[in-house]
C-alpha cells in the first residue's frame, strides 16, 4: 500500500491500482462463494479486501476532504487480507502470527506516533485543549447567581459553547458569543469571559465523558 501515499502520484497510477484491487477483490468473493465457504482463509481474505472498500466508502461523498483519519478501518481490512492467505501455508498459522505481530508493532512504533504529528491530529489536540480551557474560565467565573456568561464571538465558541457547558459542566446558565463582549455593560446575573484559562483543570477525568448525570 505504500505506493499509493507517495507524494503526488499520477492521477493513472490511481486508476490503475484501484482497478487491480476492485478486480481482486471480485476475484475473492468469487472464489469464496464458488467454494462453498469451505476454505476459511479464503472468506477472511475477501471480506479483509470488502471491508477495505467499506472503510474507504465516507470518501465517495467528502470529495474536500483530504486527513488522513478515515484510513484506519480500511487498513484493518488490508491488514485481514495479507494475514489470512498465509494460513494456507505450511505452518502458516505461525508465519500469519509472526506477520500480524509485525503489523502490530509497526502500528505502535511507527504509524501510531507519526499520525499524532501530523496536522489534522494535531489541529484536533490543539482545538480540543482550548475548548477546554474556554470551559475552565467559564466554570471559574460562574457562580451560583449567574445566569448568562458572555464571551468573544468565533467560529470554535460558536460552536463550543451553545451546550458544552451543559454537558460538561451542568451548568444552569446561558453563554453567548458576542462580537465585543467587553463593550456590553454586565448585567445583574452576567459575567463577561474575555480569555480561556492559562490552562486545563487537572485531572481530566470528568472531562473525558458527555454522558453526566446532572441535577434536575
Amino acid at each position: 500500500m505504500a505506493p499509493l501515499y507517495t507524494p503526488a502520484p499520477p492521477a493513472a497510477w490511481g486508476r490503475v491500482a484501484g482497478a487491480l484491487i476492485v478486480g481482486l477483490t471480485a476475484v475473492a468473493v468469487a472464489a469464496w462463494w464458488l467454494t462453498g465457504a469451505r476454505r476459511r482463509w479464503l472468506g477472511v481474505t475477501a471480506w479483509g479486501l470488502v471491508l477495505f472498500f467499506v472503510g474507504l466508502g465516507p470518501v465517495l461523498f467528502l470529495s474536500e476532504h483530504f486527513h488522513a483519519a478515515y484510513v484506519g478501518i480500511a487498513a484493518l481490512g488490508t491488514s485481514l487480507a495479507i494475514v489470512a492467505p498465509l494460513t494456507a501455508l505450511r505452518r502458516g498459522n505461525a508465519l500469519a502470527l509472526a506477520v500480524a505481530m509485525v503489523f502490530a508493532a509497526v502500528q505502535l512504533g511507527w504509524t501510531a506516533p507519526a499520525a499524532r504529528s501530523e496536522e489534522d491530529f494535531r489541529t484536533v489536540e490543539g482545538v480540543s485543549v482550548l475548548g477546554t480551557r474556554w470551559l475552565q474560565a467559564v466554570d471559574q467565573a460562574a457562580g451560583p447567581d449567574t445566569r448568562t456568561v458572555l464571551v468573544p464571538l468565533d467560529d470554535l465558541r460558536a460552536r463550543l459553547l451553545g451546550v458544552a457547558h451543559r454537558l460538561f459542566l451542568c451548568a444552569p446558565y446561558e453563554v453567548h458569543p458576542l462580537a465585543d463582549p467587553e463593550l456590553v455593560t454586565p448585567k445583574p446575573g452576567a459575567v463577561v469571559v474575555t480569555l480561556p484559562a492559562e490552562s486545563g483543570p487537572d485531572p481530566l477525568h470528568e472531562w473525558r465523558s458527555i454522558a453526566r448525570r446532572c441535577p434536575p
